[in-house]
């Protein structure tokens, strides 16, 4: 990497990036995904169906919000990767 590439890299590291803040949702949005499906996992579906729905509808609003940042951080990563060479 040449000095002025360097100077580029520390720079943008600095900067609050847009895909630094997709990609804290993200882990956001999968520790949430992921307390939801061990929440569904102690609860009965035939017991306590109405409380189940209830999980199972908040718990895949939260993995299709989860799943549409992915792209969104690999395609921001990849504008990186163009900018730097």
């Amino acid at each position: 990497m040449t000095n002025g590439g360097l100077q580029l890299w520390q720079l943008s590291a600095k900067l609050p990036l847009s895909s630094s803040n997709d990609a804290k949702e993200q882990v956001r949005l999968r520790r949430e995904v992921v307390r939801l499906k061990r929440e569904m996992a102690t609860i009965s579906a035939q017991d306590n169906f109405a409380q189940w729905a209830k999980l199972r509808r908040e718990h895949d609003k939260m993995l299709a919000a989860h799943d549409k940042k992915g792209p969104l951080i690999v395609q921001s990563h990849a504008h990186a990767w163009i900018l730097d060479l």
